[in-house]
Formats: structure tokens, C-alpha cells, sequence
């Protein structure tokens, strides 16, 4: 069966730069290059990470939903047809449904594919407005003999760029290890609050 697979968002390095004559201004071009290498592949990074999460998300999602919807379903069935089907199943779906969701949360798959799709989103449009605002201000400069303030120019619109990159990342890695901490003290309380009902449960039951 033909299939077309449709491609991924990514983002490119802009090779349409003219060559450079003054030594100066060369360096400042591989500078440039280097910096653009980086970006390309801290973006692409993003937006290839965020594909698993995402097929896990969708699935335990999926799962949750449809637990859910058979577990109300059940009771319904349960009273039109008694012998059928016990209505406890439906406590069962629930339950299910509700541990689908808990693992999405603990192991954070919806977190991580919202962030990796915002951060890589991020930085290529700051990658688009640093290829664009670079090859303005190049194409006005001398390659012969460019002046010093045309030289500064350049260099701030790169460490605009390396600034730009280094603070997405930053604040996307502060943020993922505050949501880990957060995910684990709840699984914490979650299985703190389990083991006090369920010797609870047992002394009931023995009584």
C-alpha cells in the first residue's frame, strides 16, 4: 500500500552568503557559521526528541479516555442486563483510566512533548530572525574593508543569537527538573496515602 510520509518541521543553515575578502570579516563569518551550526542542531534536537513523548502521550490519552468512557458505560449495561455483566467491572475501567493518566503525569510524556515542540519552535524562529538580520547587514558591508562599527554590528547580531539559545535551554532545563521533583513528591504522597488505607482496608475487613 503507497503511503506519503509527511515531513518533519526542521530548520537549515543558510549557505547563500557571498564570500568574504577582508581576513576580518571572514572570521567573523565562521563565527557565524559556527554559531548557526549550533542553533540548527539545538533546534532539530527539540523537534526530534518531542516525537516519542508525544506517540506515548496520545496513547495513554487514548487509554485513559477509553477506560473511562467503558467504565460509565457498565453500570448502564449492568441495569438493562443484570446477568450479563457485573457493574464492579466498571469501578475496574475507572481505575484504569485513572492510572493511565497517572503514569502520563509521573513520567511526564505530555509535559515533555509540549516543551521539546515550544522550545524547538522557539528557537527557529529566533534562528530565522538571526539568518535574516545577519544577511541584511552583510550585504551593506564592504568585503574589502569594512568598518568597525559595521564588524560590531555583526558580532552583536550572533551573540544575540548564542544569548537567545542559551536562555530557551536554561530555562527549559530548570523548568523539566522542577516538574520531575513535582511529579515524584506526588507519586510520593500518592503511595504514602495507599499504604495507610489499605491496613485500614484489612482491619475492617477482619472486624
Amino acid at each position: 500500500m503507497w503511503s506519503r510520509s509527511v515531513p518533519d518541521l526542521g530548520s537549515s543553515a543558510w549557505n547563500g552568503l557571498p564570500p568574504a575578502k577582508s581576513q576580518k570579516l571572514a572570521t567573523v563569518v565562521e563565527l557565524y557559521v559556527f554559531t548557526e551550526s549550533a542553533a540548527v542542531e539545538t533546534v532539530n534536537w527539540y523537534l526530534r526528541r518531542r516525537v516519542s513523548p508525544s506517540r506515548k502521550s496520545k496513547g495513554l490519552r487514548a487509554a485513559a479516555a477509553i477506560s473511562v468512557v467503558i467504565g460509565a458505560v457498565l453500570p448502564l449495561i449492568h441495569s438493562v442486563m443484570p446477568s450479563w455483566i457485573n457493574a464492579e467491572w466498571g469501578f475496574v475501567f475507572l481505575a484504569l483510566g485513572g492510572g493511565a493518566v497517572l503514569v502520563d503525569r509521573t513520567f511526564g510524556y505530555s509535559a515533555s512533548w509540549t516543551r521539546y515542540a515550544r522550545a524547538g519552535l522557539s528557537l527557529r524562529h529566533a534562528l530565522s530572525v538571526f539568518q535574516i538580520e545577519f544577511t541584511r547587514i552583510y550585504t551593506t558591508v564592504d568585503s574589502d574593508s569594512p568598518t568597525e562599527v559595521e564588524i560590531e554590528a555583526l558580532l552583536q547580531v550572533i551573540k544575540a543569537l548564542q544569548e537567545e539559545i542559551g536562555g530557551v535551554v536554561l530555562e527549559e532545563t530548570n523548568s523539566w527538573t522542577g516538574y520531575l521533583a513535582e511529579s515524584l513528591e506526588e507519586l510520593t504522597r500518592s503511595t504514602v496515602r495507599h499504604t495507610e488505607v489499605s491496613p485500614r482496608a484489612k482491619g475492617n475487613s477482619a472486624g
